[in-house]
Order: structure tokens, then C-alpha cells, then sequence
């Protein structure tokens, strides 16, 4: 969540790692019935080919190997009206980040809650 990412310890040290997270399309699932047990599944589509998802990144050790592991996460904010259909149990999305906005995302000056709004171009949702 974007709203609260500053306040986790967990993204402590990834605040300025941001990075861009590249897509031809992703999947969400609607709820059928209340809890969940019946779902449908549905392919997003953007009306670009290729869109981007804002993430932020981290190096971590673990600890039992000394391995260094390259993590990342994908943020999310509040749904637009055609995730709100989709993704209706928790009417949240990715944050999609428009094209004239990727390097403002990349640039760790800019404020992330500046990108804490839903995506409002053209997304196409379809079952699978």
C-alpha cells in the first residue's frame, strides 16, 4: 500500500529504491461470493503494449546461507471503477505509471505519495 509504505520497517531501507516493474498484462481475480471460495479470473490489459507497475527494491543476505538476495515489491493504491469490478473484495490495483511519469518515479526527489492515485487511462479487463 502507498498510503502507508512509509510507516512499514519493512521498506525502511527500499524508500529510495524505486525501480519499474515492466508488463504486457497482469491477472487479477473477482469474487463471485462473499469470501472467495468462487472465483473468476481476469487478464489486464493497459492501451499500451508495454506498461510499467511501480515497485520499489532491496538487496537482503540471507542469513542461513550468506547468499545476497535481490528482492523487490510491487506497490498498490485505491482501484479506478474498472478494478473496483475486478478486484472487488479489497478495490485496490497496482500502481500503473504512466509513461511521461516513469522517470519521476525513478527520480528519488519526487514525493512517492505524489503517485498514490489509480491509474485513469484505458485498462482492459477480460476473463480467462
Amino acid at each position: 500500500r502507498i498510503e502507508t509504505v512509509d510507516e512499514k520497517a519493512s521498506f525502511k531501507n527500499s524508500l529510495d529504491n524505486r525501480c519499474l516493474i515492466i508488463a504486457t498484462a497482469y491477472y487479477e481475480w473477482h469474487w463471485k461470493d462473499e469470501k472467495g471460495k468462487v472465483k473468476e479470473k481476469y487478464q489486464i490489459n493497459c492501451d499500451d503494449e508495454i506498461f510499467t507497475f511501480a515497485g520499489l527494491y532491496n538487496l537482503g543476505t540471507n542469513p542461513e546461507t550468506g547468499e545476497t538476495l535481490n528482492t523487490f515489491t510491487m506497490l498498490t493504491t485505491d482501484a479506478n471503477e474498472v478494478m473496483k469490478y475486478v478486484h472487488n473484495h479489497k478495490k485496490r490495483m497496482p500502481i500503473i505509471i504512466n509513461r511521461n511519469d516513469e522517470k519521476a518515479w525513478l527520480d528519488k526527489s519526487t514525493k512517492i505519495s505524489d503517485f498514490a492515485f489509480p491509474y485513469q487511462a484505458k485498462l482492459i479487463a477480460f476473463t480467462k
